[in-house]
């Protein structure tokens, strides 16, 4: 057979066999470097997969060959639709009988990326002989007239490819067609950038520094991204045409890695795509008053109260404190606090997950120009973890501040208890404890 320049493997039986045998070589090779199991099974089947279609071939080629023999000079007409004919029109190769003396019988084998296969596994390919189009006979070979000839293999995933080859009348021989797979541009698109590794149908691939890399047409490819602190990406990539694709890759980060767990507290978070913003402060006593060194400051929206009230409200107006397991709130003020609308000047216990409403009023006036809400929050055996503070007004309860104990904050660090410990706090911010981790990725540090 005498092939194209850039086709150089023979056609041969023996040569065959020896490609089959180099190819077996080097995955016995492969297998001797390996202990992946996984890789070890691929490779067996590999090489099991080459002496099945050896052997297939050779017992078709002989049986062939044999029945070439005993039919001596039978007549035989060769069928072949052109490729002007568009599929539909039938004619005749040659309008005499033909002994079949003068067919050969070719067994194409298709070079795929490496792997060898009967070319009847290519579904949708197009075989032209001598610019006409033949379809194979049901044992999977051309009938080729004697003489010089010329084939060409046609897919819409594939290059042509197209070779020459001397038919010798009453012989069957393989030929082995390397098909090139096209390949379509996959553009990845990964926020946000930080360095990942990715997998090509469970095969580590070299990251390119733009991100652009190549996808075989007609062919499915499962793409993995395995990025530290994030969880891994699994997308599925199928092109059945030469088109550029991209891809947009949003990456999720762990609970672990979420700001609500590292943020380094006194912090402000802000829930994504929304205005809500809260303060996290940690300690075990917690100052409320105009002092800008307080915990949580009284009179920090001045546009809602003028100067004259600013003076109702002391420097440490009262404070929250914990201890033991049980959260207190104390008044310092000249003016006193207003809790549940009762003034108290002594310290009061604050019960565990029930809201108390703090109040400052003017002397002598009714109603209060500052307005809180305070729950504690505490684990199931009722010790109190933190304390969300509110704002009040007529018609709205926003929650302004998360109020830590010392202790609790560390069990964040526990990846035992970092579930329990997540959880709680989403319950205090509101968020639905069920989507535990997607809550906890809305909220980020500034």
């Amino acid at each position: 057979m005498k092939q194209l320049p850039e086709e150089n493997e023979g056609f041969t039986l023996a040569e065959f066999e020896k490609t089959c045998e180099q190819k077996k070589s080097k995955y016995r090779e492969e297998l001797k470097r390996t202990s992946a199991k996984p890789r070890i099974r691929l490779l067996n089947a590999k090489i099991d997969q080459l002496d099945s279609l050896y052997k297939a071939t050779k017992e078709k080629v002989d049986q062939n060959s044999k029945k070439t023999e005993e039919s001596g000079d039978t007549g035989l007409e060769i069928l072949s639709q052109t490729r002007e004919s568009g599929g539909d029109d039938v004619q005749l190769l040659n309008s005499i009988p033909i002994d079949s003396a003068s067919i050969g019988n070719a067994f194409l084998i298709l070079n795929s990326s490496g792997e060898l296969n009967p070319i009847n596994s290519l579904i949708g390919a197009e075989i032209f002989v001598d610019d006409s189009r033949v379809e194979l006979e049901k044992d999977g070979s051309l009938n080729l007239k004697e003489g010089k000839r010329h084939i060409e293999v046609f897919h819409p995933f594939f290059k042509k490819w197209n070779g020459y080859c001397e038919v010798f009348g009453g012989k069957s021989f393989p030929i082995i067609v390397k098909m090139i797979s096209l390949t379509s541009k996959l553009k990845l698109k990964v926020f946000p950038d930080v360095d990942f590794r990715l997998f090509f149908n469970g095969l580590e691939c070299p990251r390119s520094w733009s991100d652009d890399y190549e996808v075989t047409v007609g062919e499915t490819q499962k793409i993995k991204l395995i990025v530290r602190g994030f969880e891994e990406v699994e997308l599925v990539i199928s092109s059945q045409q030469v088109e550029e694709i991209e891809k947009i890759i949003t990456l999720y980060p762990i609970l672990e890695e979420t700001d609500l767990i590292k943020c380094e507290i006194p912090c402000t978070l802000y829930r994504r795509n929304s205005k809500r913003v809260v303060n996290f402060r940690s300690g075990t006593r917690f100052v409320f008053g105009r002092s800008e060194s307080c915990a949580v400051q009284l009179v920090a929206n001045k546009e809602a109260m003028s100067i004259h009230e600013e003076l109702f409200v002391s420097r440490e107006h009262f404070s929250i404190f914990l201890e033991e397991g049980t959260a207190f709130i104390q008044d310092h003020s000249s003016n006193g606090t207003s809790i549940n609308k009762k003034l108290y000047s002594r310290q009061i216990n604050i019960p565990n997950h029930k809201s108390v409403e703090v109040g400052i009023s003017r002397p002598g006036k009714k109603g209060f120009f500052v307005k809180k809400s305070l729950r504690a929050l505490s684990d199931l055996e009722n010790n109190t973890k933190l304390v969300a503070v509110y704002d009040l007004t007529e018609s709205e309860k926003i929650l302004t501040h998360l109020l830590f104990s010392d202790e609790f904050l560390e069990e964040r660090r526990n990846s035992k208890q970092l579930l329990d410990w997540a959880l709680i706090v989403i319950r205090a911010l509101g968020g639905d404890s069920k989507k535990l981790v997607e809550e906890a990725r809305q909220w980020i540090s500034e």
